[in-house]
């Protein structure tokens, strides 16, 4: 074991990409600060933020199973899950036994779930192991995820056995902590996700209009020069375009319980909208309106062959995958978020919605039972049905860079940001249950 290696260690297991599962991250992030050192294991995919980079914290990669992820065959599907957790049982153990640094001195051990079985099941018995104090971070339920009702039902009970045996469990909203203690006797801390300080921290106005300029020119191409947000004098000067296009930005799984086909159906409404009104003259217009799509999955294709076959006049939608450190720059940049989100469970929080929030943009986000814990009316408004997204996007757009409403939730949504970020969070309602151990 290394000299450097302090007594104070923690790991922290991702049974997914460390990249896109930031509050674990943000968790690794407060441990280290306090002076742990701290094993965060889950797949390398896509790095974190560079700030989530340090001494104190250890990525471990780790090892996939030699199995395709997906099937359309339900007893394939069965199959593949089934190897997957075989493959677990042993690659968990491996990772924290062989590729850790500083285990024969570990005090705690903290699991995400989901996707909790088998992790929930190995990291309790690593922690029996080595005599260390079990966590679980509660960001939905694994058993909400499956589609078959018997395998359902007996995740379960394993995910409400294994909550009961921890030491301390987290949640990420209220009404999830509630409804563990009723579900399966689960006593649960609610941590509410909050923007880290790299989200949070004042960029200026010349930042934000340099990125802008180069995020537009690299990513947004063909865009003509009536679509642009910067103009650029001819001694380079850069500066923002009085009737420029608003700009909106959804972050996506794409996936079916991130119904993107209700953004589109808004914005094509919208889009038509926009264009009846323009010959029809009115002394206040809307502008032109551009939407950048960020995030990876399965569906991306089939919309994105749906957003090229679709006449546009008054809308441009682009698709971008951006790096962890640039995220936040580009969140800092737009006029107002949307968010699809819909839990399978109906508990847990949108992380992007925390982020777009923690960079002082707005959100519209779709309406189901937690996310009113998030979204309050000051800083964001909520939509069932496209035609409900399509009128608070034409109201909030209406008059644009001159909306009152629009300005008055940016001033709430920036006002909160500076009170509360992760760090002070964190610090104020996970640290005191840690600093004995």
């Amino acid at each position: 074991m290394d000299s450097e290696v302090e007594d104070a260690n923690a790991t922290l297991f991702v049974v997914g990409d460390i990249g896109r599962s930031p509050r674990m991250g943000y968790h690794a992030y407060s441990l280290a600060r306090q002076g742990a050192y701290v094993n965060l294991v889950g797949y390398m995919d896509n790095q974190p933020h560079g700030d989530v980079f340090g001494e104190q914290i250890n990525f471990v990669a780790l090892p996939k199973p030699p199995i395709s992820s997906s099937s359309d065959n339900p007893f394939r599907r069965f199959l593949i899950r089934l190897v997957k957790m075989v493959w677990l049982l042993f690659a968990i153990p491996y990772a924290f036994f062989v590729l850790c640094r500083g285990h024969r001195h570990r005090q705690l051990i903290m699991v995400q779930n989901p996707p909790g079985i088998p992790a929930m099941i190995v990291c309790y018995l690593l922690a029996k192991i080595r005599f260390a104090t079990f966590v679980v971070d509660w960001h939905n339920y694994s058993s909400s995820m499956l589609d078959n009702s018997w395998i359902s039902y007996l995740v379960g009970l394993i995910e409400g056995f294994f909550g009961r045996r921890a030491s301390f469990n987290f949640c990420v909203s209220n009404a999830m902590k509630n409804d563990l203690e009723r579900r399966w006797g689960v006593n649960a801390i609610t941590v509410y996700d909050r923007p880290p300080n790299w989200f949070s921290k004042n960029t200026s106005s010349e930042e934000k209009i340099k990125f802008l300029h180069c995020f537009t020119s690299e990513t947004l191409s063909g865009l003509t020069e009536e679509w642009k947000f910067v103009h650029e004098e001819a001694d380079g000067t850069l500066t923002l375009r009085e009737n420029r296009p608003f700009l909106a930005v959804s972050s996506t799984s794409w996936t079916p319980d991130e119904d993107f086909s209700i953004l589109l159906d808004a914005l094509v409404r919208l889009d038509q909208r926009m264009t009846d009104v323009e010959t029809q003259g009115t002394s206040k217009t809307h502008p032109k309106i551009v939407v950048v799509i960020t995030g990876k999955g399965p569906q991306k294709e089939f919309y994105e062959e749906r957003i090229r076959n679709t006449k546009w006049e008054k809308v441009r939608i682009f698709t971008a995958w951006l790096s962890a450190d640039d995220y936040p720059k580009f969140l800092s940049c737009a006029d107002l978020g949307v968010s699809l989100h819909t839990s399978t469970s109906g508990f847990d929080l949108p992380m992007k919605v925390v982020d777009m929030l923690g960079s002082g943009v707005p959100v519209l986000a779709k309406n189901f039972p937690a996310i009113g814990e998030l979204i309050d009316g000051t800083n964001g408004l909520l939509f069932d049905t496209p035609e409900e997204l399509e009128n608070l996007l034409a109201d909030l757009s209406l008059g644009f860079p001159g909306n009152s409403k629009l300005t008055d939730l940016t001033k709430n949504v920036k006002e909160e940001a500076k009170k509360n970020d992760w760090t002070k969070n964190w610090d104020d309602v996970v640290w005191p249950n840690f600093e004995n151990l």
